[in-house]
């Protein structure tokens, strides 16, 4: 269809209906009530608004850190994985036998009881 064809039977249709005359029933009493009343604001929706204005920023912030974190992570360890803490705690468990021991510490190793003792201070 034509926009030009249609915008005149749009506006054809228009001048055919013309706008009523009438006033609803109390209706400047109702608008006059309304203009006389103090303002109230709505807390609710200006906490509401504050907080959608201010999740774009923390997500900006949050993507920077999460980039920053990533990019200094491969500087520190030469390139190296996240697997690597995880694979240095086992090979620790495999050395001590205990596990007792791996969680307590060195200097906590007087607490394990007797029978779990492995290392050299037994």
């Amino acid at each position: 269809m034509d926009l030009a064809e249609l915008n005149r039977k749009l506006i054809a249709a228009a001048r055919a209906n013309p706008p009523s005359q009438r006033v609803p029933f109390a209706f400047e009493k109702r608008i006059m009530a309304r203009l006389t009343r103090p303002f109230e604001p709505d807390y609710r929706a200006l906490w509401a608004r504050a907080l959608w204005r201010a999740a774009a920023p923390c997500v900006g912030i949050m993507l920077l850190f999460s980039a920053w974190a990533f990019f200094a992570r491969d500087r520190r360890s030469g390139g190296g994985t996240v697997r690597a803490p995880a694979h240095s705690a086992l090979t620790a468990r495999s050395r001590c036998g205990s596990l007792g021991a791996i969680q307590l510490g060195r200097g906590d190793a007087a607490r394990v009881p007797a029978a779990h003792r492995t290392g050299p201070e037994s």
